[in-house]
């Protein structure tokens, strides 16, 4: 653990000279303790800062920065089969698709690419209405005391809103800018 903290340091704190010390150091380390082994190589691909470390510290690095999941993400963050991800286009004044289904109590991230040359905005209130939720992109949302009522959405721009639908139901959305009639459901199940 002690190795991974020093790796995640800006390279700037440590020098060339810090990191060669430190991989050539005789005495025994707590978490890499390899002995030394004359057939280790350091991978192609090494970055530039981690040449100096001995090379038969790589696969114990490895295990330790992976938690053993090599080519797999680490187990505290979620899947993207434990989220369900959908993306709604806003285009010719239309939401596309115009039904999106959705799983009551499943982690969800609804993104809304605004495809035209006008502001658009999404309304769904009663959706969101006590949820929690985290607003991203580079939309403009408004809260209100039961929590989203509303995101302005810039031309080309879009909006992504993870949350986990709290109940099952039909949900009614909208553009509610002037002269926009633009709506869409999403159902929850």
């Amino acid at each position: 653990m002690g190795l991974a903290l020093v790796l995640a340091t800006p390279a700037r704190s440590l020098s060339n000279n810090d990191l060669s010390t430190a991989a050539n150091d005789p005495r025994p380390s707590a978490s890499f303790s390899a002995p030394k082994n004359p057939q280790c190589s350091i991978p192609a691909n090494t970055p530039p800062v981690f040449l100096s470390l001995r090379p038969c510290i790589w696969p114990h690095l490895l295990r330790l920065v992976t938690n053993g999941n090599l080519g797999q993400a680490p187990n505290a963050l979620p899947t993207e089969a434990e989220v369900e991800s959908f993306t709604i286009e806003i285009r010719g004044r239309m939401f596309i698709p115009k039904h999106v289904l959705l799983h009551h109590g499943h982690k969800t991230v609804l993104r809304f690419r605004n495809q035209d040359t006008e502001l658009h905005a999404v309304v769904a209130k009663e959706l969101f209405l006590g949820v929690s939720l985290n607003v991203g992109g580079n939309g403009a949302p408004e809260f209100g005391p039961n929590g989203l009522t509303r995101v302005i959405i810039p031309p080309e721009g879009f909006i992504e809103i993870q949350f986990t639908p709290s109940r099952a139901g039909s949900f009614s959305y909208l553009c509610d800018m002037p002269g926009h009639d633009m709506q869409a459901g999403i159902e929850v199940e």
